[in-house]
């Protein structure tokens, strides 16, 4: 493997000029304090190896540049691109396809034009690994962490030519740090880590390096780690924090001063939390405690990661992509009822099939189906706008039975960029309970300025218009799952057997405890069954303890979206784009919502079609009918009700997926 030595006349150091104005001890001088004069002077005479110079590495080549180190070997075969930018020291715009190991060392050379600097172009293969650790006084490892093989290399040749290492991870907003002395524990023996198993090791390394996991906290979406396929998130914070923490254990090891802990001990930090811990983990990787975790971290491994929305191909048509985002609008109990005809490459039909008249749901002739058409045209323009397009919508069939519109996508965005495009794939349904913080004015503001001017949005925020919306929902919990026309509904959209499934509910989304879980999905399994437990005293008052009253009172407040004044000939797929939009405005401000339909239903049957339900169960309705009247209003001009608020958790694992863009194609 061939080096270049950069001195202060190389191609990518500063000018001679600035080189000749440079002094050591000005440039330095403010470290004098915590350092004394001749420490500095010896710091000067120092030379560390860094491999590795992307997430961390160009932070500890910059770091210890700044601290006076007057020697450096740079190693990194990769060049920089613009995934490298939210983190990684030497990444800019201007460095995008540039060498790394060149750049850094244009960086070291910024600050200290009499480094001597040498640089490995090519990375470090492991029959060049003396020639990297070849007069060096301290090897810094920031090595990719998959990487794994050749770090055990160069940690083993550190080890037998006396020189002390030092690793530190970015994780989260954390920084977890080890030191390795010559007559310590060696890095292999410290993680445990076992030839010819390289799944393994990683996951050895992953628990070796925070066995306390005080950064675990922080990770919101785990299917952006994927130890098999070698990916994993990183964030600026900790790449800085590294650089600290390294640089503070270079100085105690090159001026032999301040106390050392070297493996077996471990130390993390995490700004987060701001938790700390420093402590000695006997035996390495044979600790039991060790090989306990790491039975627990394989089991959370093998568990299905909740998988992401992915991005339309990049030469796929301009119609296949707007659709692509469009599908991901919200529709009754997930059913999705659209399918897409592609004209060609700019040009496509979306038709919605006609509403069931023997799904109690499906209301007023089908009202939730025109909402959900409307989300969906109100998707499309919003991922048209994004992709640069503005859109035309025409109405080809507007018969219930046929509805049916034609797009038409033109170049150049009618208007600047609508950023509410961007969550069009995050919104999502969050049925648990929300933290029970207020929204603020400012938030209520925004959602308002969401709706066109013929609608508008009441909160009831209050603890007794939340205990009043609670028990609402509750009601119309317990009156849904008596009617017998509802059991088929119920049966078709809950799915027991997926966290994601491409149609339906996942039942693991409805907050109940493990236990009536199982139960709500044995009474699914069976009409009769389903009969004589929904109809038991108390019996779904039990589980709507935890689906209606724990959530309900647990939020920022419910609301009401409704229309301003009362009119027969309501735009209901109108309606249907402005909670499209409403909800995407929750999703930008950071909230959650839930809509609940169900007492909204059962209000319209009561009141405009009474003889549909059982003499029992139309008394109940028409209590349901009375509350939502004085809570919301007039229930004809109610469009959705639901409740909303600050998430437990910014990330819904458990979501309804959509499906495949190929099955939505006719």
């Amino acid at each position: 493997m061939n080096s270049m030595v950069f001195d202060a006349a190389s191609a990518f150091a500063v000018s001679r000029e600035s080189a000749a104005e440079f002094d050591y001890e000005t440039a330095f001088c403010r470290n004098i304090g915590w350092v004394t004069e001749a420490e500095q002077h010896r710091l000067r005479l120092k030379r560390v190896a860094i491999a590795g110079l992307g997430g961390v590495g160009g932070a500890h080549a910059a770091t210890l540049a700044r601290l006076g180190i007057g020697g450096f070997h740079l190693a990194d075969f990769d060049s920089f691109d613009l995934a490298n930018l939210n983190r990684q020291y030497g990444a800019t715009m201007s460095t995008i396809g540039r060498p790394k190991a060149e750049t850094i060392a244009d960086v070291v050379h910024g600050i200290n034009p009499q480094a001597a600097v040498e640089v490995f172009p090519h990375g470090v293969a492991s029959e060049a690994v003396d020639k990297f650790l070849e007069g060096v006084d301290l090897y810094v490892d920031g090595i990719d962490f998959f990487a794994l093989p050749i770090r055990r290399a160069l940690f083993a040749r550190a080890r037998a030519l006396g020189i002390p290492a030092v690793t530190a991870a970015p994780l989260g907003t954390s920084v977890a740090w080890l030191v390795f002395v010559p007559d310590g524990m060696s890095f292999d023996d410290y993680f445990g880590f076992r030839d010819n198993d390289e799944t393994g090791n990683y996951r050895r390394f992953l628990v070796g390096l925070a066995p306390r996991s005080l950064h675990i906290g922080g990770l919101v979406d785990r299917s952006t780690l994927d130890l098999a396929k070698k990916i994993g998130p990183s964030t600026a914070m900790a790449c800085m924090l590294c650089a600290g923490v390294v640089g503070t254990e270079a100085l105690k090891i090159l001026l032999k001063r301040g106390s050392m802990r070297p493996a077996p001990w471990f130390h993390q930090f995490d700004a987060y939390s701001g938790r700390r811990v420093s402590a000695r983990a006997w035996f390495g990787g044979r600790n039991p405690l060790r090989l306990l975790k790491l039975r627990v971290v394989e089991r959370l491994l093998a568990r299905p990661v909740p998988a992401r929305a992915a991005a339309s191909a990049a030469d796929a048509s301009l119609a296949l992509k707007v659709i692509d985002v469009a599908r991901w609008a919200p529709s009754g109990d997930n059913d999705q009822p659209w399918r897409f005809h592609v004209v060609d490459e700019t040009n496509f039909r979306c038709r919605f099939r006609r509403w069931d008249r023997d799904n109690p749901y499906e209301y007023a002739e089908g009202r939730p189906i025109l909402l959900a058409a409307g989300a969906l045209l109100e998707a499309s323009s919003l991922a048209a706008n994004r992709l640069g397009a503005r859109i035309e919508l025409k109405p080809i069939d507007q018969s219930p039975d046929n509805l049916t519109y034609e797009a038409a996508l033109l170049p150049g965005a009618a208007e600047a960029k609508d950023e509410l495009g961007g969550f069009l794939t995050t919104r999502s349904v969050d049925r648990g309970p929300y933290r029970s913080a207020p929204l603020t004015a400012a938030e209520k503001r925004e959602l308002a300025a969401a709706l066109p001017d013929e609608m508008e949005v009441v909160f009831l925020s209050s603890l007794r218009d939340r205990f009043t919306a609670a028990r609402l929902n509750s009601d119309a919990t317990v009156l849904r799952m008596r009617l017998d026309s509802t059991y088929h509904v119920h049966k078709a959209a809950f799915r027991f057997d997926a966290h994601q499934p491409e149609i339906g509910i996942p039942a693991a989304s409805i907050p109940l405890d493990p236990i009536s879980r199982r139960v709500f999905g044995w009474v699914l399994e069976d009409a009769a069954r389903s009969r004589m437990f929904n109809r038991a005293p108390g019996a779904v008052r039990l589980s709507s303890l935890q689906i209606d009253w724990v959530p309900g009172l647990a939020c920022g407040a419910h609301f009401a979206l409704r229309w301003r004044r009362p009119n027969a000939s309501h735009d209901w797929i109108a309606a249907g784009r402005a909670l499209m939009r409403f909800w995407l405005t929750v999703e930008r401000l950071g909230l959650v919502m839930q809509p609940s339909f169900a007492p909204v239903i059962l209000a319209h049957s009561v009141a405009h079609d009474p003889s549909a339900l059982a003499a029992a169960d139309r008394r109940k309705a028409a209590a349901i009918l009375c509350d939502l009247t004085a809570l919301t209003g007039d229930p004809d001009r109610l469009i959705c009700f639901g409740r909303t608020g600050q998430p437990r958790r910014p990330l819904r694992e458990v979501r309804s997926h959509r499906l495949p863009l190929e099955t939505l194609l006719e």
